[in-house]
């Protein structure tokens, strides 16, 4: 499951030979594989091959030249980090981003499969939150009390593209 270059079918004939006999039992690992199951088939091609998570940032390496814009209006700059993120991550998204009331400095953003960050800093640099304990880490929103900064309310899950449910 862990290496995207085994394709889908034989993750799939492998699952079904580790579990053949077995009973179907809560907590056991068949309904977790299913439910990656119903998401990986809907993102792979026909051939069963699984998709990449850094093809499109290895292809900007290899041909940084199809990727600039020469017709891009107006005078734009470049803001945002100039470095490779790790821990491995560095593949994904943000739905939103909120600023915190009252600052200029402190903002969140929301993950809908990685939890919600904030930054204190002008985003110079993120911290993730305590969203890892959640039964789901997809964070499609935030919304924070005008009267006490110190509650904020979170919307589980990823509202427009079904990452996490």
């Amino acid at each position: 499951m862990a290496d995207p270059n085994v394709p889908i079918q034989v993750v799939k004939e492998s699952f079904e030979v580790a579990w053949e006999g077995k009973e179907v039992v809560k907590g056991q690992g068949f309904k977790q594989f299913k439910r990656w199951e119903y998401f990986m088939e809907q993102r792979c091609f026909p051939s069963g091959e699984r998709f990449a998570p850094d093809a499109i940032y290895r292809e900007m390496q290899e041909n940084p030249d199809m990727f600039k814009s020469q017709n891009m209006p107006g005078n734009w700059t470049y803001i945002g980090n100039t470095g490779i993120p790790g821990s491995g991550g560095g593949a994904g998204r943000v739905n939103s981003v909120r600023h915190m009331p009252g600052s200029t400095t402190t903002w969140f953003a929301c993950a809908p499969a990685g939890g919600l960050w904030k930054t204190t800093n002008s985003g110079t640099s993120w911290t993730l939150l305590n969203t890892d304990d959640l039964a789901s880490i997809g964070v499609s929103d935030v919304a924070i009390d005008p009267n006490n900064t110190n509650i904020i309310y979170i919307a589980t899950s990823d509202g427009d593209a079904g990452d996490t449910y």
